[in-house]
């Protein structure tokens, strides 16, 4: 086993083929050119020759998927709510079957933020909410910190209208749109990416 950018699980040498990580085997790539030249010096390798260790690379992550469950969510007969709790149902799934070494944790955000334990997601409902976008960030960011993974990520599903935060513990409308977002950004090395 080697360190990496994940967990690199060393498994049976192949014949190398273009694109494959070069993470040579020696000891093949040398019994491959004694075979078909047999013992002499000097020893000439061929591309057919060469052999790869196969390795498997499992990532460990901490993962928090954001689920936007204010008003909006379902303003004007749209139901923006049901198909954010399908990424989040896909996401635990892909996560549980293919990455069994990560974690995943679900917040709901809205006038504050909660976490949810996956199995009540599918009975969750969007309520007469604002959304406290900045409130969600840092449950959210307080739940990856007790996380001892190499990598941690936040994945938002909102329908991108921050409409509340607190500020000096009051519940507040910003005016500007991104103001929600700057609360939870202030002095962390966190950032916020918005298009």
């Amino acid at each position: 086993m080697y360190l990496s950018t994940g967990v690199e699980a060393a498994a049976a040498s192949k014949r190398y083929e273009f694109g494959d990580t070069i993470n040579l085997d020696v000891n093949t790539t040398l019994l491959s050119a004694i075979q078909r030249e047999g013992l002499a010096v000097p020893l000439n390798l061929e591309y057919s020759d060469l052999h790869v260790h196969q390795c498997d690379y499992q990532s460990s992550c901490a993962t928090v998927v954001m689920l936007d469950c204010s008003h909006s969510m379902i303003l004007y007969g749209e139901d923006r709510f049901t198909p954010a709790k399908k990424v989040a149902l896909a996401m635990a799934h892909l996560i549980r079957t293919q990455y069994p070494g990560d974690s995943l944790k679900v917040v709901l955000f809205h006038d504050s933020a909660e976490e949810l334990p996956l199995g009540k997601l599918a009975v969750t409902q969007v309520g007469p909410y604002h959304t406290n976008t900045a409130e969600g960030l840092r449950l959210s960011r307080r739940l990856l910190q007790a996380q001892r993974k190499e990598m941690k990520q936040i994945v938002m599903v909102t329908d991108g209208k921050p409409t509340a935060c607190f500020i000096e513990d009051s519940l507040q409308q910003p005016h500007r749109t991104l103001e929600s977002l700057n609360v939870a950004c202030t002095k962390t090395r966190w950032a916020v990416i918005h298009s």
